[in-house]
């Protein structure tokens, strides 16, 4: 359903290599959206629960975790 980059390979530059512009960026776990956001990907959808992390996610809608 979606491609799995392994995460040796994870570079920003790859990223934006093998992901088409345009495409829907979803992000599994807090270590992947976190590194996406530093990346400067927003992605579209994040199932991401920043366990013991006193962080707020940005979701590419302006929104943070806590929903403000």
């Amino acid at each position: 359903m979606g491609l799995l980059i392994k995460d040796s390979e994870v570079t920003k530059e790859n990223i934006l290599r093998i992901v088409p512009k345009g495409t829907f960026l979803i992000t599994i776990g807090d270590a992947t959206t976190e590194k996406m956001i530093k990346f400067g990907l927003d992605p579209v959808i994040a199932d991401s629960r920043f366990y013991g992390k006193e962080k707020q996610a940005r979701f590419a809608n302006g929104t943070h975790k806590d929903g403000s």
